[in-house]
C-alpha cells in the first residue's frame, strides 16, 4: 500500500518533468528550423528535416496544452 502511494505521489513529478523537457524542446526546435529555412543553399531533405522536427516539436506541446487542461488548476 505505502508503494502505490508513492507512486502516486512522484508521478506528478515525473509528468512534470517530461512537460518541461518537451517545452524547452518546443523552445529550441523554432530557431533551428528558422535557420534552416533561411539558408537559402539549404536543401530539399534540410527543409523538410526542419519542417519535421517542428511538426513534432508543436505536436508535443499541444499534447502538453490538452494534458494540463484537465488537470485540476490546469
Amino acid at each position: 500500500m505505502t508503494e502505490r502511494i508513492v507512486a502516486l505521489v512522484e508521478l506528478p513529478l515525473l509528468v512534470a518533468e517530461v512537460e518541461a523537457a518537451q517545452l524547452r524542446s518546443g523552445e529550441q526546435v523554432p530557431a533551428g528550423a528558422r535557420a534552416g529555412l533561411a539558408d537559402r543553399a539549404a536543401g530539399e531533405h534540410a527543409v523538410r528535416f526542419a519542417l519535421t522536427r517542428a511538426v513534432e516539436s508543436l505536436e508535443e506541446v499541444l499534447r502538453v496544452a490538452v494534458s494540463r487542461r484537465g488537470r485540476p488548476n490546469g
